[in-house]
């Protein structure tokens, strides 16, 4: 996460106490806080774009400036929806038993990746092409 050289969030349809039980587990929540949003603080969970669209305000960051990390078909819909751009990410361990790996291709994010230790180049290959004319 540290190299990521761009604001950066959870937007997650887990419960408030789960995320942060779940980033303490894997050392990454002092890297978070306080920017941890849940869909319990808006109207619509996810495939509705209402959590990544609270995320967006609270972060001062315009829905089409955003990137989505996302693991599920509903994410990616919601993160379309909200007019963000989305990776498909098919790296976690529920991946493969759900078969979520054709559901997440289908769904057309602008990236599939399976190694978070590529993020930062993806992001890098992201901005710079739109930046491209």
């Amino acid at each position: 996460m540290e190299k990521l050289k761009i604001p950066f969030c959870v937007a997650s349809s887990s419960q408030p106490e789960r995320i942060r039980i779940s980033l303490e587990l894997t050392g990454m929540l002092a890297a978070f806080e306080p920017n941890i949003f849940s869909a319990t603080m808006v109207k619509n969970g996810k495939p509705a774009p209402d959590l990544f669209l609270h995320a967006a305000r609270a972060m001062g960051v315009a829905p089409a400036k955003c990137l989505v990390i996302e693991d599920s078909p509903a994410g990616i819909t919601a993160a379309r929806a909200a007019g963000m751009a989305v990776f498909g990410y098919v790296g976690g361990s529920h991946i493969a038993p759900a078969g979520l790996a054709d559901t997440i291709a289908a769904l057309h994010p602008d990236r599939i990746f399976d190694d978070m230790h590529a993020l930062p180049d993806l992001v890098s290959s992201l901005q710079t092409e739109k930046r491209a004319p």
